[in-house]
């Protein structure tokens, strides 16, 4: 009998006028103009008033068939309530049959800016079989029906998608983070990512793992999207691995995307320039991809190739053909006497598998000029874009080496657009461009470029183990001759500092600081038009009782100030505590 159980309880008490955003109450009723607070700027979830608790409780009861073929069913209970935008965006995941970014009705959890307790109150728990399994007792092959996570994935095909909460960590990390990862228990729920509903089976034969996947993804009761894949990955020797996977996507109903060659293309005018929109009626797309990770010369390379062809119903330009996109990617690594050396270069189409997925809810994020490096509201991408995104190409260079005592890690990369964002682009379909506005020219236009900058710094003397992390992203377009205001000029600096310790073999413990900040002006010529700084401070505990079960206590005070996110509108100032606890059992 195999039990998991956890409980996630927070506590946010934030005060100051950016706790109730301008743009709130529009954004609550599908404005395509998002907050700009109040949300924590490291995990991008949002900071309201309230506080909820969420639990689950799951029962792995296995029948071993025979000596060879074991059978396991998974069925729990989950209760959520609380405030819906504290306990949906923090903590552990919420059970599937409960989950709203799933899809699921039993609680409904609309953007919401509580300024009290109990401003957004949800209730509701549910009894559920979960998952069946049929399973080779040697691991050499599975059946998976229900609720359950892919065997294996080749991540730039089919990704699933991420998880919407922000768990618990000991120490916070930055957006881009290159650093040691945080420290503790480590018996938390992984892979943190949502489940896909439906069947997954896959066998090892030799050296080579295969699987088939046909699953519904997080989406809306109106427009529901399924994905069909098959993956194998082939391990040759203990140094070179083959890759490879085709997945089908199918996704049917509204969706309104920040895209302009959908129905009705739509431009909306905000605080940081011309927001677009346009309406898709279904979906369809498929996937492709190779890849190797093999040693020559020395080093080590990855390398690969991805193709993807996607169709879209109700697209303002008909197409009798699906419009196709490319990604490609290499890796080369080298080991010297003294520290190591990568280099990466990429090209990410922007019609590289360019499908806009909502999720079950419509979720509370917050504007795009605050938070770079994201997928567009309310929805994710079919692939994985948490390094590069669409429509970019550049490359990266990244080392590692000691200075005495202290573990230094450096990475810089410059990305480029490969296609500027104007009128004929932005009416082809499947262009996506996740960060720079539309420009207002029929042709040409101008091409923005990205700069990253990250380092990491870790020390272990005997009193703990002291970490510094540290990014730098500047985002820049220059403007079209004749529309000053297209310009965008963004910087996103920041830090966290962090001193952390076992106390004894069962508790952990960590304090320390952090600072993120944006700067500059968003498609917008004069003065700065968004200016925000979030300063945080935290202390946390994690004690393992045993080897299946972790507590985690952490408190952090946020202080987030700047410039108001509306031309003459109320200051986003904001501050407060946050507590958070946790409670895993796994056997």
């Amino acid at each position: 009998m195999g039990i998991d159980s956890y409980t996630s309880a927070i506590n946010e008490q934030m005060v100051g006028p950016g706790i109730s955003p301008p743009q709130g109450a529009g954004f609550a009723l599908g404005s395509p103009i998002a907050p700009g607070t109040p949300y924590d700027f490291l995990s991008r979830s949002p900071l309201v008033t309230g506080e909820g608790i969420h639990q689950a409780f799951t029962l792995k009861p296995t029948y071993a068939v025979s000596s060879s073929v074991d059978v396991t069913l998974s069925a729990g209970y989950g209760t959520v309530g609380g405030s819906g935008n504290v306990v949906s965006y923090w903590g552990d995941s919420i059970m599937p049959t409960l989950n709203p970014h799933l899809g699921m009705r039993v609680v409904s959890v609309p953007p919401a800016f509580p300024t009290h307790n109990g401003g957004d109150a949800i209730q509701g728990s549910r009894v559920s079989i979960l998952s069946g399994s049929v399973l080779m007792h040697d691991g050499s092959g599975g059946l998976n029906v229900g609720w359950f996570d892919p065997h294996q994935t080749v991540s730039f095909v089919f990704a699933p998608p991420p998880w919407t909460n922000t768990p618990a960590r000991l120490v916070p990390t930055l957006p881009e983070n290159i650093g040691e990862k945080s420290p503790g228990a480590d018996i938390g729920f992984q892979p943190q990512i949502l489940p896909l509903q439906g069947i997954g089976a896959w066998a090892k034969v030799h050296n080579a793992i295969v699987e088939v996947t046909d699953g519904e993804l997080p989406s809306a009761y109106t427009s529901p999207a399924r994905v069909a894949s098959a993956s194998l990955v082939v391990t040759n020797g203990s140094q070179i691995t083959y890759s490879g996977e085709i997945a089908n996507l199918t996704q049917a109903g509204p969706t309104v995307a920040p895209v302009l060659y959908g129905t009705v293309p739509t431009t909306t005018l905000s605080a940081q320039g011309l927001l677009p929109t346009s309406t898709l009626f279904g979906q369809r797309m498929t996937v492709a991809g190779i890849g190797a990770v093999f040693p020559a010369f020395d080093s080590d390379f990855d390398v690969r190739a991805g193709f993807s062809c996607y169709a879209a119903a109700g697209a303002a330009v008909a197409s009798s053909t699906c419009t196709t996109g490319t990604y490609l990617y290499g890796k080369a690594h080298h080991g010297f006497s003294a520290f190591d050396l990568g280099l990466e270069v990429f090209r990410f189409g922007a019609q590289y598998a360019p499908a806009i997925l909502p999720y079950g809810m419509t979720e509370n994020v917050w504007d795009i000029a605050y938070a770079p490096r994201t997928w567009f509201n309310n929805a994710y991408q079919f692939v994985d874009n948490s390094r590069f995104g669409s429509n970019r190409q550049g490359v990266r260079l990244s080392s590692n080496f000691l200075v005495g005592p202290v573990e230094v890690r450096l990475s810089g990369g410059i990305y480029g657009q490969i296609q500027p964002y104007n009128a004929a682009n932005a009416a082809q379909v499947g262009f996506v461009e996740p960060y720079f506005t539309p420009q207002l020219t029929a042709a040409g236009g101008t091409l923005g470029t990205e700069r990253h900058l990250d380092a990491s710094f870790a020390w272990h003397p005997k009193f703990a183990d002291v970490r510094v992390d540290f990014s730098d992203m500047t985002m820049f377009r220059a403007a079209t001759i004749g529309n000053p205001g297209e310009a965008i000029s963004m910087d996103y600096p920041g830090v966290i500092v962090a001193l952390s310790r076992p106390i004894n073999q069962r508790l952990f413990g960590a304090v320390g600081g952090g600072r993120f900040a944006l700067a500059g002006s968003y498609d917008n010529i004069g003065a700065p038009n968004a200016d925000l700084v979030e300063n945080m401070v935290f202390v946390g505990a994690e004690f393992r009782s045993n080897a299946t079960s972790e507590y985690h206590l952490q408190y952090r005070i946020y202080d987030v100030y700047g410039s108001p996110t509306t031309f003459g509108g109320p200051s986003p100032n904001f501050h407060g505590p946050q507590i958070i606890f946790e409670q895993i059992f796994k056997t």
